[in-house]
């Protein structure tokens, strides 16, 4: 009589894993980045169980991830949305998931070790955000705001605000009217990128006062909403202005009025573009970081190299001017 097989597979696993986050509270966005590398590995290796996937077996699926997987017979990896493959960045996502999921199982004492501890972390290729210029963001604005489409003058309130406080797609997308302080020059950002619940979600975006002018306008006389709207953009028929809408709208005018090729075309251009100019003009990299919601200053640390050329000593280094003075003193 064949003993039966008591041991733990990958899938059943996962399982108890997701109901792990679940029980943490943990974002309804990264509960969902589980699915596509649950789906991966199982696609690539299959269901195994726990202790027969090896260091190699893991080596064996970044390869296939990157597009390097010798097998013809195996099925084609997961693809970007721009290419056969994904990005290395891609992959990276996908490593990380992958070793919370095995740490856990660690933790946990379904596995002895975790196969992750001997596989090092595929390297990553960095790209430069897509910024603005100075002269292109107010060509952008300016072009919007003239160019006579009838919901001209909120879509220029969308990209200024965009511009001035950096917020996300989705926070701008949840904003409510009760949400704009105007007199005092401040947003409440109340669906904040991160943990669901935690207080770190909501925070204040502070409004510059073209800004608060310009919404000011927009509220009196431009914002045609409907009986017990409350959002602060609305469409045509008067309700809350889509998440898709506003990434159309970003995107068409950006294609429209900015002439040369981005990598990436929509609303995190302007964050990105606020973000640089906020870290050139303040020179302080923790307002910054604060005034952008990073929870990481190295994500901020990513902006840095863009405005090196204003950080740069113009009239000499302290050092210089020091001896200097004391030289003219002599």
């Amino acid at each position: 009589m064949t003993k039966p097989d008591n041991r733990i597979t990958f899938s059943q696993a996962y399982a108890s894993y997701l109901l792990s986050l679940n029980a943490q509270d943990v974002s309804a966005k990264h509960l969902q980045n589980q699915k596509p590398v649950r789906d991966a590995f199982l696609l690539r290796i299959g269901d195994l169980a726990l202790d027969e996937i090896t260091p190699d077996v893991i080596r064996r699926w970044l390869l296939w991830l990157q597009g390097k997987d010798a097998d013809p017979e195996v099925p084609a990896p997961p693809s970007g949305v721009k290419s056969a493959t994904l990005s290395s960045a891609g992959v990276d996502r996908h490593f990380r998931t992958l070793r919370a999921f095995f740490n856990w199982c660690e933790q946990e004492e379904l596995i002895h070790r975790s196969p992750f501890r001997k596989v090092k972390r595929p390297q990553v290729e960095h790209k430069s955000p897509d910024v603005l210029t100075e002269a292109e963001a107010y060509h952008l604005l300016d072009c919007v705001r003239t160019n006579g489409d009838r919901n001209s003058y909120r879509d220029y309130c969308l990209h200024l605000l965009l511009l001035d406080t950096g917020i996300r797609l989705n926070e701008c997308y949840q904003l409510n009217l009760a949400d704009v302080n105007l007199q005092e020059g401040y947003l409440v950002i109340r669906h904040g990128k991160g943990k669901a619940g935690a207080k770190s979600r909501q925070r204040n975006a502070v409004l510059g006062l073209e800004c608060r002018k310009a919404l000011s306008l927009y509220i009196l006389k431009h914002r045609h909403a409907v009986q017990g709207e409350s959002a602060l953009f609305v469409n045509e028929y008067g309700y809350r202005l889509a998440k898709s809408s506003i990434q159309h709208i970003i995107t068409k005018d950006l294609k429209r009025y900015v002439h040369r090729d981005l990598v990436r075309w929509g609303p995190h251009t302007h964050r990105h573009t606020f973000v640089t100019f906020d870290l050139r003009y303040s020179r302080d990299i923790e307002r910054t970081r604060k005034r952008a919601g990073h929870s990481n200053v190295k994500t901020t640390q990513q902006y840095g190299h863009l405005v090196m050329s204003d950080l740069l000593y113009e009239d000499g280094s302290p050092v210089d001017i020091i001896l200097r003075n004391r030289r003219g003193a002599g």
